[in-house]
C-alpha cells in the first residue's frame, strides 16, 4: 500500500521551510518528486522557489523560473514580481530590473506604488541616479503618487 500522497498545500509548506533554511539541493529533490506524484505546481509553489532562488543571489535561475512559469500557464502574481524586484535590487542588478519591468508590462502587469519605490531605490543604491529619475517620470507619467521611500531614495541617490 502506498498510503496517503502528500497535497500541493504540504509540498508548498515544505518548500517553504527549505527554501527559508536555503537548501536548494533538497528543494529540487522536492519538486522532482512533486512531479512524480503527479502534484502541478502552482503559483505559490513557483513563488516560494523564487524566493529561496532570490534569497541565495541565483537570479539567472529566478528569472528563468518565471520564463517556465509563464509557459506552463501558471500566472505570475504581485508576489511574483515583487519576489523578483526586490530580489535583484537586494544583489544590485538594477538593469535586470529593468528586463524585468519591460516583462512585466508586455504581460499586462500594472505597476504599483511598491514596484516603482522598489526599483527606484536599488538604481539609487547602485548610484545610478539618472536612471531613476527616468523611472520617476515614467511612475508620474503613469498616475502613480510617489511614496515616502522614493523621494527619500532620490534625495539620497542625486547626493551621491
Amino acid at each position: 500500500s502506498e498510503g496517503c500522497s502528500p497535497s500541493q498545500v504540504t509540498y508548498n509548506a515544505l518548500l517553504d521551510g527549505l527554501c527559508k533554511k536555503g537548501d536548494l539541493r533538497r528543494v529540487t529533490k522536492l519538486v522532482d518528486n512533486m512531479f512524480l506524484k503527479g502534484c502541478v505546481p502552482d503559483v505559490r509553489t513557483y513563488n516560494t522557489l523564487m524566493n529561496g532562488l532570490c534569497l541565495k543571489g541565483k537570479m539567472d535561475k529566478a528569472v528563468s523560473l518565471l520564463e517556465r512559469m509563464v509557459s506552463s500557464k501558471c500566472i505570475p502574481n504581485d508576489v511574483t514580481y515583487g519576489t523578483l524586484i526586490n530580489g535583484v535590487v537586494k544583489h544590485r542588478r538594477a538593469t535586470d530590473a529593468v528586463r524585468l519591468l519591460e516583462f512585466m508590462e508586455e504581460r499586462g502587469f500594472c505597476l504599483n506604488q511598491h514596484v516603482y519605490s522598489s526599483l527606484i531605490s536599488g538604481f539609487c543604491k547602485e548610484g545610478k541616479a539618472e536612471e531613476a529619475m527616468v523611472l520617476w517620470k515614467k511612475m508620474a507619467e503613469k498616475g502613480c503618487k510617489p511614496n515616502v521611500v522614493v523621494y527619500s531614495a532620490l534625495v539620497c541617490g542625486l547626493c551621491r
